[in-house]
């Protein structure tokens, strides 16, 4: 913490937890939320608090980590303690608070207007006090609470600083679990891509990010232009960051950086019904995951991560009507349970039912029938007698 390294501090609050957070040095009797604050690293500090630091500790003069942070200007940490329960107003052994430690250093910094703006209550009842000209605030606890700290982080940074991504991640988390206003989600992930944007480049990963979980929510709530132009410019992004690297990259990081915009896109593309864009998409999203499984013993073992795509591009394809590539797709699908799950594994039942369906439509009257038969004798073979729904339904088919 002293040294603002948060991944070893990571790797030690997992080992050790909570009470490695509240360990006090035993020179200065500091916790280390205290040395968190005294070099800035806000990232540190989260990662204490979040493991349960007492963020109203105090060293023996009576300073709080807050103290700390207002002598050494650090108002993305100072926002943390406050948010985490830090007692604004807490002297310490020289009867000064935090605010005054803070002009001492400089009365007219950004962190002072911060510490004087910040409510004398509890952040969780001070909620009820939006800025001049915004709507009143909703009744969700969530909501409430997230739009309060954007609040007092838009006072104190800007409303452009890198510092509220995270509140609005929260917000818009908040909006779209209490399903108050699915468009306001919306609106908080706009400006965390203006933001990211402004901050780390229009063409960066992390931009890229932001545009995918922006896409990946207006495809929820059907707006669908907004999605597509989202999850076209991320799939867009990372193409060319994926290009400019000199070496091949790890497969997992392949994997965390092409496959969610590549996959949301073709699934987005394929709900709105256009087939032309979503089959190529679809094609490429299974080939990229099949390069990405693992090998064992030099073979490649396809992972079951395949089975969505494959069963939405047989469905693409039986829709562009073409039977024989769908057919290709669920077969393909058969063979990777049965390679993980074992031949007669109930995950193969949904791919045995789609592709007798699909017989069934390409008048192959013959082989519907024995897959709706294998389906029900699979469903038999695992326990279920003949009056279970499925089995009926199975047997009913092939009648």
């Amino acid at each position: 913490a002293a040294c603002g390294d948060a991944a070893r501090l990571d790797e030690v609050l997992r080992r050790k937890g909570k009470r490695a957070a509240d360990e006090r040095d035993r020179d200065s009797s500091w916790t280390p939320l205290f040395f968190a604050a005294r070099a800035g690293s806000a990232e540190c500090t989260k990662l204490l608090l979040e493991c349960g630091a007492d963020a109203r500790a105090r060293d023996p003069k009576s300073a709080t980590a807050l103290h700390v942070a207002a002598a050494f200007a650090s108002r993305e940490v100072a926002a943390l303690l406050l948010e985490h329960g830090a007692d604004i107003d807490a002297l310490d052994a020289a009867g000064k608070r935090p605010v005054d430690v803070a002009k001492e250093r400089d009365r007219e910094a950004p962190l002072v207007r911060f510490l004087e703006a910040w409510p004398r209550k509890p952040l969780s009842l001070a909620s009820s006090e939006p800025e001049p000209g915004e709507p009143a605030l909703p009744d969700d606890p969530r909501v409430k609470a997230a739009l309060t700290k954007l609040h007092l982080k838009q006072r104190a940074f800007g409303a452009d600083h890198a510092g509220l991504v995270p509140t609005l991640l929260d917000l818009a988390a908040a909006y779209r679990d209490s399903f108050a206003d699915p468009r306001r989600a919306r609106d908080a992930l706009q400006r965390v891509v203006h933001i990211t944007a402004k901050a780390h480049g229009p063409a960066s990963l992390a931009t890229a990010v932001a545009l995918n979980n922006l896409g990946e929510l207006c495809h929820e709530i059907n707006a669908d232009d907004d999605a597509f132009a989202a999850l076209s410019r991320a799939l867009e992004i990372v193409d060319e960051i994926a290009s400019t690297w000199p070496e091949p990259p790890a497969p997992e990081r392949l994997r965390h950086v092409l496959v969610p915009p590549l996959r949301n896109l073709a699934l987005h593309t394929f709900a709105c019904g256009d087939l032309d864009a979503s089959i190529p998409l679809l094609r490429r999203l299974v080939a990229l995951i099949q390069d990405l499984s693992p090998r064992t013993a030099g073979t490649a073992l396809d992972s079951l991560e395949l089975l969505h795509p494959l069963k939405t591009l047989a469905y693409a394809h039986l829709l562009d009507g073409d039977p024989d590539q769908a057919r290709i797709m669920y077969r393909r699908a058969l063979a990777i349970v049965a390679a993980h799950c074992g031949d007669r594994s109930l995950d193969a039942l949904p791919f045995l039912e789609h592709l007798a369906m699909v017989d069934y439509y390409d008048d192959n009257f013959r082989d519907a029938e024995r897959g709706f038969l294998d389906a029900s004798d699979l469903l038999r073979e695992n326990g279920l007698d003949k009056h279970h729904p499925d089995v009926r339904r199975n047997i009913e088919n092939a009648a």
